[in-house]
């Protein structure tokens, strides 16, 4: 009976090494596994809204430290800068300290795609926060906040 027993307990110990194994290539599996899901991710494409801006090099311009400007646009227009479509996108302009205003819808907007808003810029007071809340088309929201001086 001592053999069997002891014929009994190798066994035992031989298939608890083999799991061991098996589970320690299962966990080296599981993590390569979440480090090409977490790659791909980075790789989608996504949509990045901006209020467009165009450089200014004048003068006064580079002297007080303020290369970009909204240019000769009479009204606000935003731009994808990224590199997909940016769905249910709406705006709000606030003045700096002020509540959060109504949002107004965006039109859908395609990668290096313009789209003029139509609010005057003239319009603006001081110093504004413009934010621009979006979608991508798989769902994933995203939001720009842009200081206006």
């Amino acid at each position: 009976m001592i053999l069997y027993e002891t014929l009994n307990f190798v066994v035992d110990s031989l298939t608890l090494g083999v799991l061991f194994w098996h589970l320690r290539v299962l966990q080296e599996y599981a993590g390569d596994t979440k480090t090409l899901a977490r790659t791909a991710m980075e790789q989608l494409p996504r949509p990045y809204l901006a209020v467009k801006q165009v450089p200014d090099t004048g003068d006064l311009a580079v002297l007080s430290d303020t290369t970009v400007s909204l240019g000769d646009q009479h009204s606000l227009c935003f731009e994808n800068l990224g590199t997909a479509r940016a769905v249910n996108a709406r705006y709000f302009v606030r003045a700096t300290g002020d509540p959060e205003q109504a949002a107004v819808q965006l039109a859908d907007i395609s990668p290096g795609e313009t789209f003029d808003s139509r609010y005057p810029v003239n319009l603006l007071p001081g110093e504004v926060v413009v934010i621009i809340q979006y979608e991508s088309i798989a769902g994933s929201r995203y939001r720009t906040e842009q200081t206006i001086e």
